[in-house]
């Protein structure tokens, strides 16, 4: 941190003095330096840094100096030529045939600047939004700042050897996803209008460097799954599922929704519905349904575990949940008019874990499948998508076990749960040993817990 301020004061220094080029250069490669070293603080491997959200924020900040210092030095230099022929820089044609000039990031020989400036927006993505209230905006100035440089030097003949190539500052789809996740995590009042203007300049024609994809999108339904705008994301949710949208939903599109109607009903509140988890069921169904239509190919579209344990866990809790509401007499949920159970038959205890164990059972059937498969094939690399990503494991039986267990359904609670305890034993013995399937401590306690709770159907 302290060679980092030491740097920036630097150039503030010797830019003020007009150094020449060599000492320009120096000081760039020293900035870049130091820009990849803080970098590994938000970078892949970031978990193993193990820095506070404070650190994070003042890195970025050091750093985002640095980029704009570069961008400063190459912009003057870009100024320095058109001032010497002539040229104005603000033609209305302003990104016209810019496709022609985009290459991948790390194809350029000098000093890549996108691939700099896009690390930092990365870094600005990873920032808690509550804490760095101007994250957003500083990613957003970041990519203005780049596309305007990007357009003057697409002015430039291509011959002609300055700092920047068109290659090497040209924005690319993961430097606009970056600031559209920025927004998605951002407080700030404006963040849905910017967020929202941004793609659609995305979507335009010759009005940025870059056109949307399903990053783009899932950036925006997470913006309104932050906010708890379940309806907004699903509404978007099923325009991108429509024939016509160019862009179609992934599997993380529906699990971010899934997420959002998860959040809604465990968190306490007057919108919170007994119908959530079937809407969240709803939606994986679908989801399911288009990766069987695409005979198990489709990458995109597979479902995991984490996307099935998503609803598993919204019924797990279902019953506690009403327990707690009924209890405290909270009637503004109107439970029995919302209640997806109709008629005579109205909400009963056990009705959330029956559903658990029901999804439960949905999984280790697909999982199963993807085994049948397998079967036959050669080639063991050939791995089915549904027997790698429908990975049932002992956390997902304990769920469901102390769904039951909790439930005040008294000896036939305890029963269900000692069933499931014996179908983890017999999943873990058929499997060879898995560890992720061996049933631990918690799973006979809670099948104890089951039966000290049976003579207390209240419990």
């Amino acid at each position: 941190e302290n060679d980092t301020r030491h740097h920036l004061e630097c150039f503030q220094y010797d830019f003020s003095e007009g150094i020449g080029s060599m000492a320009l250069s120096n000081w760039q490669r020293t900035a870049v330096s130091l820009i990849m070293e803080w970098s590994k603080l938000w970078g892949r491997n970031r978990h193993q840094q193990s820095a506070s959200q404070e650190q994070v924020i003042r890195g970025v900040s050091l750093v985002h100096e640095l980029a704009m210092n570069i961008l400063r030095i190459g912009e003057k230099e870009l100024d320095k030529y058109f001032d010497s022929v002539g040229v104005k820089t603000d033609s209305p044609e302003r990104f016209k045939n810019h496709r022609n000039f985009v290459t991948k990031p790390d194809e350029g020989k000098n000093l890549n600047v996108e691939s700099i400036c896009r690390v930092i927006a990365l870094g600005w993505s990873r920032c808690d939004g509550s804490v760095a209230k101007d994250a957003a905006y500083k990613a957003n100035n970041l990519l203005v700042k780049l596309e305007e440089i990007s357009h003057k030097r697409q002015k430039i003949p291509s011959e002609r050897k300055v700092s920047f190539q068109l290659s090497e500052v040209a924005p690319t789809p993961s430097f606009y996803n970056h600031v559209l996740s920025c927004w998605s995590r951002s407080t700030d009042s404006n963040a849905e209008i910017e967020a929202k203007t941004l793609l659609e300049r995305m979507s335009l024609p010759l009005e940025t460097y870059a056109r949307p994809d399903v990053f783009s999108y899932n950036n925006l339904l997470n913006l309104h799954a932050n906010r708890g705008n379940v309806d907004k994301a699903e509404a978007l949710l099923k325009k991108m599922d429509e024939p016509d949208h160019t862009i179609p939903p992934d599997a993380y599109s529906y699990t971010i929704v899934m997420n959002a109607f998860q959040k809604k009903f465990t968190t306490s509140g007057s919108e919170r519905d007994m119908k959530d988890p079937t809407k969240a069921e709803e939606l994986l169904s679908r989801l399911v349904k288009k990766f069987e239509e695409s005979h198990y190919s489709d990458i995109n579209l597979r479902p995991t575990h984490v996307t099935f344990g998503t609803v598993l866990s919204m019924y797990a809790a279902a019953d506690r949940i009403l327990k707690e509401d009924m209890s405290r007499g909270d009637v503004t949920r109107k439970w029995w008019s919302r209640n997806i159970l109709s008629g005579a038959d109205k909400q009963k205890m056990g009705w959330g874990a029956e559903n658990a164990e029901r999804i439960l059972e949905w999984m280790i059937a697909l999982k199963e499948k993807g085994k049948r498969k397998t079967v036959g094939k050669k080639d063991k690399t050939d791995n089915n998508p549904v027997d790698d990503l429908i990975l049932v494991n002992n956390r997902h039986f304990l769920t469901v076990i102390d769904a039951w267990a909790k439930a005040g359904k008294g000896v036939m609670g305890a029963i269900r749960c000692e069933r499931l305890l014996e179908r983890l034993e017999n999943l873990y013995q058929s499997s060879g040993g898995d560890p992720k399937l061996r049933p631990g401590p918690k799973h006979f306690g809670a099948v104890i817990d089951a039966y000290s709770r049976a003579d207390d159907r209240e419990s």
